[in-house]
């Protein structure tokens, strides 16, 4: 008997629900329920078709040549162990225009993004992770009736990685917090985007935080976006298929921390295996913009865009601190093309004063801005089939 593509994947996803979860006040294993179940098991599907995807894209990493500026660079791929506890890249590249380290550094930085789930919802595989570890956690509160559940969520590494757990009890003095969650089968009006099937809000009032998301199941793709607060945005779509796709925007705004506006867009496509392999990369497009405090404490511009096959071109572009960072003809960039002759490909640029809109559409002090609660409103499943500079994907 053959089973249709749905029935295939439910089964399939099933499986990973031997991952162990504790409860909230024993701390003994829950059962899934089969709502909860399918999007906790997606969202693991999704972190391992992103690690796979890395791995993939990234078969080789140049190799850095360590200076005064940059002591403890790492160059090997075994364990991921090239990307630090926070998910970035170990070392940090000059500033110094065409310093030979700095798209060698963006190169790496992009892996890290698809591999290295420590630093949190400011880096693609961290943004995942998080909520991943919050879906397991709270499954026994998730059913889709729209009623209001409280409990206590204790946070281990059961269903989180070790270095947010450390955060959490550092920062705490406890790995419990209050929590409110409410899950709805379908998108109430209180969320304003009728685009996706289904919704979820969590309040931890211990640190005053509030998650909503908003998502979409079918047999062959998932759907979401993930409001973290008002500050905070982030949209992610997994295809499966040999023409399948990972997709990622993410929007955060904090004028008083060190990245002050900061904007990602990721595509990776190729075939996408519904047990979270990746194989075949025939595009990865990585594009990152931060802004450091503000708008005169500089930023940088970073892409990478090829395949395995032609090679990835790869620019970095920065200006530094008193300048004005939405001023393109300042920027001062390097552009290093690795692993092939990148034919036909001039990469992701920063060239053209309308490319200062991926940047601005962050900041709701510019014009033609869009507030990162509005975006979460308004904007249903990503689509898109090329990473630019404009402000929407």
């Amino acid at each position: 008997m053959t089973l249709d593509m749905k029935t295939r994947i439910f089964i399939l996803l099933s499986l990973l629900l031997f991952h162990s979860c504790k409860d909230y006040e024993e701390a003994t294993e829950v059962n899934f329920g089969f709502s909860s179940s399918l999007l906790y098991s997606s969202m693991v599907t999704l972190s391992s078709a992103l690690d796979s995807a890395g791995a993939t894209a990234f078969t080789s990493l140049p190799t850095f040549s360590p200076t005064v500026d940059d002591p403890d660079l790492i160059v090997s791929r075994e364990d991921n162990v090239n990307c630090n506890s926070s998910g970035d890249k170990t070392g940090h590249p000059s500033y110094t225009a065409n310093h030979d380290n700095t798209t060698k550094y963006v190169f790496h930085d992009a892996y890290c993004h698809l591999r290295k789930a420590s630093r949190g919802p400011d880096r693609l595989q961290g943004a995942v992770d998080r909520i991943k570890g919050y879906l397991c956690a709270l499954t026994d509160f998730i059913k889709e009736d729209g009623v209001q559940r409280s409990g206590v969520l204790i946070v281990d590494t059961s269903c989180f990685n070790s270095v947010f757990v450390e955060n959490v009890q550092d920062s705490l003095g406890t790995n419990r917090l209050n929590v409110n969650v409410i899950s709805y089968n379908n998108v109430p009006s209180s969320f304003g985007n009728t685009s996706y099937n289904k919704a979820l809000y969590v309040y931890m009032s211990d640190i005053d935080k509030t998650y909503k998301i908003i998502y979409t199941l079918t047999s062959s793709a998932l759907y979401a976006a993930v409001q973290d607060d008002t500050n905070m945005t982030f949209a992610i779509a997994l295809e499966f298929g040999s023409a399948g796709a990972i997709r990622y925007e993410s929007r955060s705004y904090n004028p008083n921390g060190y990245n002050g506006v900061q904007h990602i867009r990721v595509l990776a496509q190729g075939n996408v295996g519904t047990d979270g392999s990746f194989s075949d990369i025939t595009n990865f497009q990585f594009l990152l913009w931060e802004e450091y405090g503000t708008q005169s404490g500089g930023a940088k511009f970073q892409s990478v865009s090829g395949n395995p096959t032609d090679g990835y071109n790869t620019q970095y572009s920065y200006t530094g601190t008193g300048t004005d960072v939405y001023d393109h003809s300042i920027y001062t960039t390097s552009s290093t093309c690795y692993f092939g002759a990148c034919t036909g490909n001039t990469g992701i640029q920063l060239d053209d004063a309308g490319d200062v809109a991926f940047l601005s559409s962050v900041n709701p002090t510019k014009a033609g801005s869009t507030e990162i609660a509005t975006w979460f409103y308004e904007n249903g499943p990503m689509t898109f089939t090329s990473v630019t500079t404009s402000a929407n994907p």
